[in-house]
């Protein structure tokens, strides 16, 4: 008897502890069997319910059937959600128990007065094979605010044409109105999406000019150690496809921010920047291409995005007095001419 009970009622089983998380499992896909609970309950009422109208109607068979008919499908329709709601609370995982049982953090200090927060957990990032530990840089670095007026002072501005030029130490800065691939720089830098599936602007550009070679490095390789999604400020350094045959060596994926009015963004933006530049110090190229990372559907302001990679730029060329790179690029193909002079505000003194 009580075997046949387990069977119709399955989240009424005995729970032993070892088992607990095993039994929710099978409690969660049960809805059949309290669906036949439900209906042997039903039917077993609307029987009792048949045989007490055939009495009061003194043996009329078709109030005898609608009694029992009736009762059989009112009784399972009751049954079942009471049966469903009866097994989510079963299931819930906030049980006084629960909370009886889980022993507290000793990293984590209690909430004063019931008033703070809970501090949010940061997600985890992936851990790196040693293939991603040489192309992948996981790190948000703080921005540290535009250049001060001493340091800009110490930058040989001109302009030729339509380049604007920052002479540094051993690297030359360029804003260009020109199509990245013509830049002939062996990296190029691509704003993805989160999801690395492409997209428009320069994402789509580069898995068109890539091919199916360039759609399985960034697509799948890269999107295989990003499972949860990129995330914006981190740089990963993957092959170039098609883009080899015009002396592109690899590609740069980012994933610049959207925009907002916190540090957060800005932080995020010049590590897109700081993050690819040493991505290809690190892998020994000579030059590298940007697009105008965030500023276009993502919405960054032009004047700030051009104060915020002048910044990242002197940051790298101070701390890698030695690096093999000898042209840095940013490209516009729209409006060119007040994106340069976003790039004159950003460097003037006053």
């Amino acid at each position: 008897m009580v075997n046949v009970l387990h069977l119709f009622f399955p989240c009424c089983q005995e729970k032993s502890p070892t088992e607990v998380e095993s039994k929710k499992e099978h409690c969660r896909s049960s809805a059949a069997l309290h669906m036949v609970s439900s209906l042997a309950l039903g039917i077993i009422l609307g029987a009792g319910a048949a045989l007490a109208a055939y009495f009061l109607t003194q043996g009329v068979i078709m109030w005898t059937a609608v009694a029992g008919v009736a009762a059989t499908l009112v009784i399972s329709g009751i049954c079942y959600p009471i049966l469903r709601c009866a097994l989510r609370k079963v299931n819930e995982p906030h049980s006084e128990s629960t909370h009886s049982k889980t022993p507290e953090s000793p990293h984590i200090a209690k909430p004063v007065g019931g008033q703070a927060k809970a501090e949010k957990k940061k997600p985890e990032l992936p851990k790196l094979d040693e293939y991603w530990s040489k192309r992948l840089i996981q790190q948000v670095h703080p921005y540290p605010g535009d250049l001060p007026k001493e340091e800009k002072a110490t930058l040989k501005t001109e302009q030729l044409d339509c380049v604007f030029k920052i002479q540094g130490e051993s690297v030359s800065f360029e804003v260009r109105k020109q199509n990245m691939r013509d830049s002939h720089a062996t990296v190029l830098v691509n704003a993805a999406n989160r999801h690395l599936q492409g997209g428009s602007g320069i994402d789509g550009d580069l898995n068109e000019w890539g091919g199916k070679e360039y759609r399985q490095e960034q697509g799948v390789r890269l999107k295989s150690q990003y499972r949860e999604g990129y995330v914006a400020g981190h740089a990963a350094l993957i092959g170039s496809g098609e883009l080899s045959k015009i002396g592109v060596d690899n590609v740069i994926v980012v994933m610049g921010p959207m925009y907002a009015e916190h540090p957060e963004a800005n932080s995020q933006l010049y590590s897109c920047y700081y993050n690819s530049l040493v991505l290809a110090h690190q892998h020994q190229k000579t030059s590298i291409a940007f697009p105008g990372i965030g500023t276009g559907v993502f919405g960054f302001p032009k004047e700030k995005a051009a104060e915020i990679s002048i910044r990242a730029i002197r940051d790298f060329q101070t701390q890698h007095p030695d690096t093999t790179l000898k042209t840095i690029s940013i490209h516009y193909l729209q409006d060119s001419e007040h994106v340069l002079e976003k790039y004159q505000n950003a460097l003037k003194l006053a």
